[in-house]
Formats: structure tokens, sequence, C-alpha cells
């Protein structure tokens, strides 16, 4: 995912196809680790910020979970994603090749403050500060968005899943790419989620239709040796929610799940 997306689109893909797949771009936020005077949105790793009469996140069997990031949603940039104007936005997992994962939310006025894990819980992850960027983001190429772009060509045009030289230049993602919203990358997986809160239009052969079934990209988490963090083998993680469930501001029912290589 590159800012010159829109030229990669142009140059390398058929017109048909090319207007199509550009209709689909959105951007996304890339969280970095900040630098000098960078404005810092939030930290991997290291310790979390917590209302003084909340519990530490916990597993089905209350295993203290371990914290992976936090957000603070004041200073992190806008994009068309519905999340909350303030307060602290905060990820956890049960270790770094686990299988449970927990976001919690606490507004500004729940007077969030660090915390320290509970004694005898050993912290994986290194706290490393992040800033954010906002750059355009496209669909991964098994996407259900690029399968309608290609129900909807005849049969002569090239499709964008077949053209190798396209996919090596969109797929040139700095490393680690730490995200919230836009498209992002699965390993295993088909990354079949939606990029902003408002519905996509879909080309396709019965005409346009607006995608509100997809789930949407709250984050993806990556790979980052800075803060201690690997999923498997160079992976990836991903957490997703429904349009319902960010309305209602219910960040507890976020789907979690990692792949790699």
């Amino acid at each position: 995912m590159t800012d010159n997306l829109v030229d990669i689109g142009r140059s390398l893909l058929p017109a048909p196809i090319a207007d199509r797949w550009l209709s689909l771009l959105r951007p996304g936020i890339r969280l970095k680790h900040a630098t000098g005077a960078d404005p810092v949105v939030g930290w991997l790793g290291g310790d979390p910020a917590l209302p003084p009469d909340e519990p530490w996140p916990t597993d089905a069997a209350g295993a203290p979970l371990h914290h992976l990031m936090s957000l603070d949603l004041a200073i992190l940039l806008r994009i068309d994603f519905d999340l909350p104007g303030d307060g602290l936005l905060e990820f956890f997992c049960d270790g770094p090749s686990g299988s449970l994962g927990r976001v919690r939310y606490f507004p500004a006025a729940s007077a969030a403050v660090p915390r320290a894990a509970p004694a005898g819980t050993e912290q994986p992850f290194t706290r490393v500060a992040l800033t954010s960027v906002i750059e355009l983001t496209s669909p991964d190429y098994d996407h259900s968005y690029l399968h309608a772009i290609e129900a909807d060509l005849g049969d002569d045009d090239t499709g964008v899943l077949d053209n190798d030289a396209f996919w090596d230049l969109v797929d040139k993602t700095p490393i680690p790419s730490h995200r919230v919203g836009g498209y992002g990358r699965d390993i295993q997986y088909a990354a079949d989620f939606a990029p902003s809160s408002t519905p996509v239009e879909v080309p396709g052969p019965d005409g346009p239709r607006t995608d509100t079934t997809l789930p949407l990209l709250l984050a993806q988490i990556d790979t980052d040796s800075a803060a201690g963090i690997g999923w498997g083998d160079v992976g990836t993680s991903l957490w997703t929610i429904t349009r319902e469930d960010l309305a209602a501001r219910r960040f507890d029912d976020v789907d979690f799940h990692w792949s790699c290589s």
C-alpha cells in the first residue's frame, strides 16, 4: 500500500479495471514509530493506562492478559472511521502467539492512569511510542470487492488478480505495518473487511451495490522487533468490528485473529 496507488493503477491496469479499482481506494491511518517532534498518538507494549476502578483484563480462567497497544483518540489523526473523539483505545492479548485478543475503550472522563501488570505477570512487549500518518489504501488481492469487479468485466479484460507486476508494486508495504481503518493485509486468509464508516459502492454486473455487510478494520498490529511483537513467523494480527458494534461503542465485541507465512 503506497502513496502512488493512483499512478500504479493507471499505468498497469486496463482502463475498465483501473476505473473500478480506483473507485475502491480509501484512506487509512498508518501507525509509525514516533521520533523527534512527532506527535505521539499511542504506544506499543509497556504499561497501559486504566481507570482506578477498572480490573486488569483477563482470559476466561482469570489469567492476566498482556498489554499490546494503546491509542489516544484525541490525538490520533481522523479519517472516515467513526471512532470516539477522545479517550483511550487499548488492545490486549494472551501472548506473542496466543489466540485471545481483547479491546477496551475508556472515555477521557474515566481518568485512566498508567498501571503496571499484576505481580508475577510477564510483560513480553517493550514500550514503543507511535505517531500517525494518513495514506491511501487498496483492497487485498482476494477481497470480495475485487471479485465483484471481475464479475462485472468481459472475458477479454485482464483481471487484477492475474497481473503480477501490478501486485508487486501495490504490496510494497512498509514493515511494520500497524494501522487503523482503511484496508489491511492478511497473510494466510482473505483480508475481507470494509475500509470506512461510509459504505463502499462496489461495482458489479447488476450495477453498483452498497456494502454494509463486511466488518471494519479497527486495527492491524504487525510483527515489530523493536516492541518484541511477533505473530509466529513474521505474521500480523487483525482486529475487526461490525458497524453496529462500532456505532454502539461495543469494543469488547471486536474479533481478533493472527496469521503468519
